[in-house]
C-alpha cells in the first residue's frame, strides 16, 4: 500500500513510512468511502520527518499493483498532547454530494443529463455513467445532491425491463455510476483458507405482510397482502393513504417487507482481495449459510496495520440499491 499527501499548492509526498495504520471503508447506505488513518509525528523528534497537513487537503491510497484505491479529503484531524500520532479522516469526493443541497426541477431529462447538472452545479468531475435512455421528470426542493441522483437512478430502475440496479462511485476523482453486483470479487471466501468467522441473521421485526389503502375520509378502498407470509408469521398490518394519479396495487406492494436476512464476515485480507468492497459480489463456502454461491457486500472495513490486511464484511443475500423516491 501507498499513501500520497498532495498539498492545496500542489506539493506531493509519499507519508506510507509514517503511516501506523489505515482503514478504508465503505456501506451502501453511507455512500462516500472513507479513509482513516494515523500518522506518526513530532515535532521535537529530528530523525521523524514532519507533513503538516491540513483539513481539506487531498489524500490518494494506491494498491500494492499501483492502481489508484481512493482519493479524497480530509474532513477531520486530531491529536492528543502525549500522543506521537495525528489521526485523520479522509472522504471520497462523492461526500460534497452528500452534504450539498440543490433545488431543481427536471422534465424530461435522462438520469445522465441530471447528473452532469447536478454535478457541474457543484464542481464535482463526471466519469462513466450508463446509458439510460429513459426521459424522467421531477422536482427535488432543498435536498441533498445525492438523493436527487438516486432518485433519477431509482426511476431509471423501475422503468427498465429486468430491474436493474445502481451505485454511485468515485473513480480516480470522477463521479461514475455502476450496475450493482456486476463485479464478482476474484478470491471465493472459504473457511478452510481466508474465512475467519461468520454470523447469520434472520428477523422479522420490520416485516408488514398486509397493507390497508385507504382513502381521503379514511375509508378502506383496497387490501393488498402477502398471504404466504400472513399464514405464517401471522398478520402484520400497515396503513397507507391513496394517493392521487399512483395505481392502488403499486403503492400497497412497495410497501409489503418480508424477512430480513444479513450475514457478516472476518477475513483475512491479501493484495488479490482489495475487490472485496460495497455493491461487488463475493463467492463464499460456509456450511453456517446452508449454502454455496453468492453474496452481495453492502458494507466493508479493510484495515491495514503492522504488514497485516483484515476485511470486514456485512453481507446480504441478494444486490441492493440505496433507493430514493421524489416526494
Amino acid at each position: 500500500m501507498k499513501l500520497i499527501y498532495k498539498s492545496r499548492s500542489g506539493h506531493t509526498e509519499d507519508i506510507t513510512s509514517l503511516v501506523t495504520r489505515i482503514t478504508w471503508s465503505g456501506t451502501l447506505s453511507e455512500a462516500a468511502r472513507k479513509l482513516e488513518f494515523s500518522v506518526l509525528t513530532s515535532k521535537m523528534d529530528r530523525n521523524l520527518p514532519y507533513v503538516a497537513m491540513e483539513v481539506g487537503e487531498v489524500v490518494i491510497l494506491y494498491g500494492d499493483d499501483k492502481q489508484e484505491l481512493f482519493q479524497g479529503y480530509i474532513f477531520r484531524k486530531g491529536k492528543t498532547l502525549s500522543g506521537l500520532e495525528v489521526s485523520y479522516s479522509a472522504y471520497d469526493r462523492l461526500i460534497y454530494l452528500l452534504k450539498s443541497s440543490v433545488s431543481m426541477k427536471f422534465k424530461d431529462l435522462q438520469a445522465e443529463k441530471i447528473v452532469k447538472m447536478i454535478c457541474a452545479d457543484l464542481g464535482v468531475p463526471v466519469g462513466k455513467l450508463p446509458d439510460s435512455k429513459v426521459p424522467l421528470s421531477f422536482i427535488h426542493m432543498g435536498k441533498t445532491a445525492y438523493e436527487a441522483i438516486m432518485v433519477a437512478y431509482t426511476l431509471v430502475s423501475k422503468k427498465t425491463k429486468g430491474r436493474p440496479l445502481f451505485i454511485p462511485r468515485m473513480d480516480k476523482g470522477k463521479l461514475t455510476v455502476v450496475a450493482s453486483g456486476e463485479v464478482v470479487a476474484k478470491r471465493t471466501l472459504s473457511s478452510a483458507s481466508n474465512l475467519l468467522d461468520a454470523s447469520y441473521d434472520e428477523d422479522i421485526e420490520s416485516m408488514i405482510n398486509v397493507v390497508r389503502v385507504i382513502d381521503q375520509d379514511g375509508k378502506l378502498f383496497d387490501t393488498v397482502e402477502n398471504k404466504g407470509w400472513k399464514d405464517r408469521y401471522g398478520k402484520l398490518q400497515a396503513t397507507v393513504q391513496k394517493e392521487d394519479k399512483k395505481d392502488v396495487k403499486t403503492t400497497g406492494t412497495a410497501q409489503l417487507m418480508g424477512m430480513q436476512r444479513t450475514a457478516s464476515a472476518q477475513v483475512q485480507g491479501g493484495p488479490d482481495m482489495i475487490d472485496m468492497i460495497t455493491g461487488h459480489m463475493i463467492k463464499m463456502n460456509h456450511g453456517l449459510f446452508g449454502r454455496t454461491g453468492l453474496f452481495f457486500v453492502g458494507g466493508d472495513t479493510h484495515t491495514f496495520e503492522n504488514g497485516q490486511h483484515s476485511i470486514q464484511l456485512d453481507l446480504q443475500f441478494q444486490k441492493m440499491m440505496d433507493e430514493r423516491v421524489a416526494e
